[in-house]
């Protein structure tokens, strides 16, 4: 599977929320989303900016440490990839 990079544009997708409702990328274009939910193998976190490009690309997550390395990147600290 080719992970995207910074810079790319984020392709549209589909999945279904909790309440099994559909989302898309597209339904969060130019709002801030807080908290994120995994499932599957492969923990992979993008950054998509407001332009709907990739900002940064978090490869391989470890959950315990996640979320401070995102608000460290977003405060300008430890970078991803990107």
């Amino acid at each position: 599977m080719k992970l995207l990079e910074p810079g790319d544009k984020a392709p549209d997708f589909e999945t279904t929320d909790q309440d099994r409702r559909p989302l898309s990328l597209k339904d969060f274009a130019g709002k801030k989303v807080d908290g994120l939910k995994f499932t599957g193998v492969h923990r992979v976190t993008y950054l998509i900016d407001e332009k709907g490009k990739v900002a940064a690309v978090w490869p391989k997550v470890k959950p315990a440490e996640h979320a401070r390395e995102i608000l460290d990147f977003v405060d300008g600290g430890h970078p991803a990839i990107g």
